[in-house]
This record gives structure tokens, sequence and C-alpha cells, in this order.
């Protein structure tokens, strides 16, 4: 028995596998592509982060010492404050606006005006400043009304693997229960 991690750092994908006893038993990372469009500002491409993730949970699930191992459990280290706007389905429609990107402080402004920092910290457990979700939100919806329009939901790391890997999974599940 073995579990997986992922990583989804801001320069790469790293998954591993370890036994119970923490003992590691295979390892894969793929570098991220940064995108600068422009001086101060940061994007990763989900696709690529998608990709490069199946490529190395391709690596892990051929190890031998996996495959002795099979996992029981799967768990995401990620930002948990980057969001990118997705359609329907789970394919990213633009993307992934990096916490060292600088943009967004007349938005994070205009939010500190709406409420205190303490009631924001309050209501959600952190400060209104440009990396929050809520201002990234603000942001695309301000810049991109057309990408806004046709989002179904904007996702961080964490929910975009967790809904394409278990959307993957139910497909396998039906799969094997029809073939």
């Amino acid at each position: 028995m073995s579990l997986i991690g992922v990583d989804i750092g801001s320069s790469s994908v790293k998954i591993a596998a370890y036994r119970e006893d923490g003992r590691l038993l295979a390892q894969a990372k793929e570098g991220l592509t940064a995108h600068r469009p422009q001086p101060g500002w940061w994007e990763n491409d989900p696709r690529e982060v998608w990709s490069r993730t199946i490529e190395c949970l391709g690596r892990i699930a051929l190890a031998g010492t996996v495959r002795r191992n099979p996992p029981v459990a799967l768990a995401i280290s990620a930002s948990g404050r980057e969001i990118f706007p997705v359609d329907g389905k789970g394919s990213a429609l633009g993307p992934c606006i990096m916490a060292g990107d600088t943009r967004g402080a007349d938005i994070e402004a205009s939010t500190l005006g709406r409420a205190s920092a303490e009631k924001w910290y309050a209501a959600c457990g952190h400060l209104p400043e440009r990396m929050d979700p809520v201002n990234r939100l603000l942001w695309w919806r301000r810049n991109h009304p057309e990408v806004t329009a046709r989002s179904a939901q904007f996702l961080g790391w964490h929910e975009f693997l967790t809904l394409r890997l278990g959307a993957g999974l139910l497909l396998t599940q039906a799969w094997r229960v029809s073939g």
C-alpha cells in the first residue's frame, strides 16, 4: 500500500509515492514554463500543469515499487489562493495568475474600501490583498468580461486537479463496469 503526494509549485510539478512507513517508492518532476506577458505579470498555463501532472503520475504508476504497493490515497499540495476560469467541462479558459504577479493593486484598494481588513479577515480568514481569490475574480471580470461570461467557475489548483482526476476515475470505473 502506498500514498501519493502531488505538489503543484510555481516552477514545477513534483509527485512522489511513499509506503505507509514513510519510505520513498518513486518520484517524478516536470518543469513548468512561466509566462510573463509584461513586467510584473506572472502566469502559468493550467493545461501545461495538467499535462505535467499526468506525465509524472504515469511515471509513478509504472514504477515497480509502486506496482507492488498500490496507492490508496492521493493528496494535493498547492497554493490555495491562485484561481483561473474554467468552462462547464473543467477546461481552462485562461491562465492562472500566480502569487508573485503584481497586478490588481487598484482592485485591492477598492475591496478594502468596502470592508475593513478586520471584517474581511473575520469573514474569510485572510486579508483582502491583491492575491485574494475575490480580487482575482474581480480582475478577470473587469479585464476579460467575455471570459468571465463563459466561465462556469473559477478554480484553484486543488479543485482543478481534483475535478480532472476524479472525472478520470469515474470514467475508468464506468468503462470497467460496461466492459
